[in-house]
């Protein structure tokens, strides 16, 4: 496995701790060593996380247990616990004691309103998802509190119902610098037979007005398209790009290509989603397609047909065969099909992604402390979860790594490949065994999103065993 140069630019010696974590097989992946805390336990199916002015994080909790799912955002899930849960910690970086404050509770959400992913603050107000509309509550950083019903207010309605229940979830970002508040939305069948979902719209915050009754879904632009599980999304410092991870297909299957080849096909991808050439629209003429569901990314094909010709690693192909209008010829063109510009492993899932924009970063760090702030030769990089999945023969993901960015192009360094050239595997499970294809037992630490302090520590969520760990760079050798 390849590591990038940057990460080896700090003076102390580095390699990975495992402390507490040995008991998941979890440890070094790469050559930097990091102190990995459990910071904070029994946070039931920890999701998505977002801090506020004053440090506070706030977590939101789903039931993976229960019959109707609390990520479906179905009404009657059996959601028992607070939604929201802010964590405060009251002790020191060696000693952590976080006290853990309901946020929004079951009696704060309006009728049949679940929380499924979303989650953001904007302002002074804190915004959550579910599967068909968006909803906010006046919120003071460090308020430390429940909101309560009375005071929801709904921002969208309208939004595309999950038909056949296999699985999306649904990212709120917004960009102060353009007034831009992006909401994804994912697919419904494994393999849609169409394009009219799948994709990110933006809304307005501070520069209109929510209309009565919210914000109608179908009213607002499209950003991006083709995006078929768009979970992780991240603001770039500097450029101020949106970039996304996608999901790709299960159960991969063409005849030409080799036959049965989702091991390792399509892979999941690392996406641009700025600085194209078509203007956003809501009418029929789509801006930045990224295939989904016409066309897939080769991530490792080895028995292709011979009437193939040549293929590499990002090479784009075509879904429906019986199609005119959506063709191998239609996929690789890059006017109609943007491909993407890093990739991963096919079924690690990729879930959340953060830039370090080096705040609170350290030039060197201290060589007799386990906690040190991200280093500063870090800024600019993007980091990601692969919270792994379960079409494969063999398990995959579940760490934590990321994708060495260039700091003159502020794009991927490294040319598009098959995984995982294009990434680092920095920390996570050594031994895939733990984690089976249905994910029985706690063994398997499935990391799901991730974001930085402002002290340059990083914080995972875990939603197997429901915790939050913070990881810091080990300076002691």
């Amino acid at each position: 496995m390849r590591v990038a140069t940057f990460l080896a630019q700090a003076s102390c010696l580095l390699s990975f701790a495992t402390g507490a974590l040995a008991a998941r097989q979890l440890g070094n992946l790469g050559n930097v060593k990091f102190t990995a805390d459990l910071w904070a336990a029994n946070i039931t199916g920890a999701r998505n996380l977002v801090f506020d002015a004053v440090g506070d994080l706030l977590v939101i909790q789903t039931d993976p247990n229960s019959s109707t799912n609390a990520l479906d955002g179905v009404a009657g899930s059996g959601l028992l616990f607070p939604a929201v849960v802010g964590l405060v910690d009251f002790g020191t970086i060696d000693s952590p004691r976080v006290k853990t404050y309901p946020i929004v509770q079951n009696t704060s959400l309006p009728q049949g309103f679940i929380p499924n992913h979303g989650i953001e603050i904007i302002d002074n107000y804190l915004y959550l998802s579910n599967e068909t509309s968006i909803w906010r509550w006046p919120y003071r950083a460090g308020q430390r509190r429940s909101v309560s019903a009375s005071s929801a207010q709904l921002f969208t309605s309208n939004m595309p119902w999950k038909v056949q229940g296999l699985g999306h979830t649904r990212t709120l970002l917004y960009r102060a610098q353009d007034d831009k508040f992006f909401v994804a939305d994912g697919l419904d069948l494994n393999i849609d037979y169409t394009d009219n979902r799948s994709d990110i719209r933006y809304f307005p915050v501070r520069s209109a007005p929510i209309p009565a009754g919210g914000w109608d879904w179908y009213s607002r632009p499209i950003w991006a398209l083709g995006l078929r599980n768009a979970v992780g999304l991240a603001i770039q410092p500097v450029t101020n790009w949106l970039w996304e991870t996608d999901q790709g297909i299960d159960d991969l299957y063409r005849e030409d290509l080799g036959g049965d080849i989702h091991n390792d096909n399509p892979p999941d991808e690392l996406n641009l989603l700025d600085n194209w050439s078509k203007p956003e629209t809501v009418n029929a003429q789509k801006p930045y397609h990224f295939g989904f569901p016409y066309c897939w990314t080769e991530g490792n094909i080895t028995n292709a047909s011979s009437t193939v010709g040549p293929h590499k690693a990002g090479d784009q192909w075509a879904q429906y065969l019986n199609r005119s209008d959506y063709t191998d010829a239609y996929c690789k063109d890059p006017k109609k099909n943007i491909k993407p510009l890093a990739l991963v492993q096919a079924h690690a899932a990729p879930l959340g992604i953060q830039f370090f924009n080096g705040t609170g970063c350290v030039n060197t760090p201290n060589c007799n402390s386990k906690r040190n702030p991200f280093t500063c030769n870090y800024t600019g990089q993007l980091f990601f979860t692969a919270h792994g999945a379960d079409n494969r023969d063999r398990s995959v993901g579940h760490f934590f790594g990321t994708f060495p960015f260039s700091s003159k192009t502020k794009l991927p360094s490294r040319p598009l490949a098959a995984p995982p050239a294009n990434y680092d595997e920095l920390y996570g499970e050594t031994d895939q065994t733990l984690c089976t294809v249905s994910f029985s037992g706690q063994n398997c630490w499935r990391p799901t999103m991730i974001k930085f302090d402002r002290f340059g520590r990083l914080f995972i969520t875990e939603n197997n065993r429901g915790e939050v760990w913070r990881l810091s760079i080990d300076g002691t050798a």
